[in-house]
């Protein structure tokens, strides 16, 4: 389904909801986790409804999981909608949220804080990681639901601040936290290869897994094409997985170009 369809069905959601519960900022427990949720948002209305966003990331990471130990990084934090759920599953790791917003960055902080018993595990890092020499001011991110913001013309998010925010390569990253065997889940709305380009050492050293959102309709935009994504993780040998059936893409362009146009699938690589 489109991102724009999804949008609008949560649109009716949403507005059905505030309508009802007359307000839309609520705090709610889910899963065994406390959530202060603007339901507004789509991400804070999936929690609401479903006590997830995106389950089959959290899922696949479990199954990946299952033999070793690892250290969680998730680039593109948002609320910590994956971040909490993976302290709470893995009390003994570390999990480092990595959100560059000032808005998402904050609700970030706030659901963490409601959750002292997983608080230790979880390092909040406010920073725009990117190979590139500077960031931008703003960014397109969180969904509106019910916004008359101007919203990005094909994936709907509305721009937001990167106020606060420092610049950092991923080598810098691990580097300064000493992280080496870990898991990471990255959702950056088409700038994916510049986060990677930012830690070829790491790559080449301890070969992460990675999961990460496939959007081929954002690449043009960020200056790419979805084939310069993949030549760049062939030098690190990866291989494809479709997260939904686990099944290896043995022809990851031919995947790519047949996802429909506004669309985006989620793969791991191992």
């Amino acid at each position: 389904m489109r991102t724009s369809s999804k949008i609008n069905i949560a649109k009716l959601i949403s507005r059905f909801l505030i309508f009802f519960l007359n307000k839309k900022n609520v705090c709610v427990k889910r899963k065994g986790l406390n959530w202060s949720l603007d339901l507004n948002q789509a991400i804070d209305l999936s929690i609401y409804l479903i006590g997830r966003f995106e389950p089959s990331i959290f899922y696949i990471i479990k199954s990946l999981s299952k033999k070793d130990k690892y250290d969680y990084i998730d680039i593109g934090a948002n609320n910590g909608v994956h971040s909490l759920y993976l302290a709470q599953e893995f009390t003994n790791s570390k999990i480092y949220a990595i959100e560059p917003t000032k808005h998402s960055f904050n609700k970030l902080l706030k659901n963490i804080e409601l959750n002292p018993s997983i608080k230790n595990q979880i390092t909040p890092i406010q920073a725009f990681i990117t190979s590139k020499e500077s960031k931008p001011d703003t960014v397109y991110t969180s969904w509106e639901l019910n916004s008359e913001e101007k919203k990005h013309s094909q994936h709907l998010g509305v721009k937001k601040s990167l106020e606060d925010c420092i610049l950092i390569a991923l080598d810098q990253l691990v580097e300064k936290n000493k992280i080496k065997k870990s898991i990471i889940k990255c959702d950056v709305d088409g700038n994916e290869l510049f986060v990677f380009e930012s830690g070829i050492n790491f790559l080449r050293k301890f070969k992460p897994i990675i999961i990460m959102e496939l959007a081929p309709y954002l690449y043009p935009e960020s200056g790419y094409k979805s084939s310069d994504l993949f030549n760049f993780f062939k030098k690190y040998g990866y291989k494809y997985f479709e997260v939904h059936t686990k099944e290896e893409i043995h022809n990851i362009q031919d995947f790519s170009d047949a996802i429909p146009a506004g669309s985006s699938k989620n793969i791991f690589l191992i």
